[in-house]
């Protein structure tokens, strides 16, 4: 199977349902699963598990790692958090 000269996202979608992820093109199925992962960035579903579940499959090596990323969107107003850098001391080595 050759890959197409041009792999094009479509991101006029209204559902979920819009998105095929089946079939034997392999670039095309690709292009859907970026496009359906961006589409639930800024459409979220009720839950992590069912934005895990439209991605991969709990066999999916990441699946564990992907759901824990979609629950603290979900549970954080679909924003990430980061507690930032904590410094825990500091030492002055030599002084000018």
């Amino acid at each position: 199977m050759a890959r197409p000269d041009v792999l094009v996202s479509n991101f006029d979608r209204d559902s979920v349902d819009d998105f095929d992820t089946t079939g034997d093109n392999v670039y095309a199925a690709v292009i859907e699963l970026a496009d359906l992962f961006n589409f639930l960035e800024g459409n979220p579903l009720q839950s992590a598990e069912q934005m895990t579940s439209l991605l991969l499959t709990p066999t999916y090596p990441y699946w564990d790692q992907i759901l824990r990323d979609f629950r603290e969107l979900t549970d954080n107003e679909w924003h990430y958090t980061d507690d930032g850098i904590e410094t825990i001391g500091v030492e002055v080595v030599s002084v000018a």
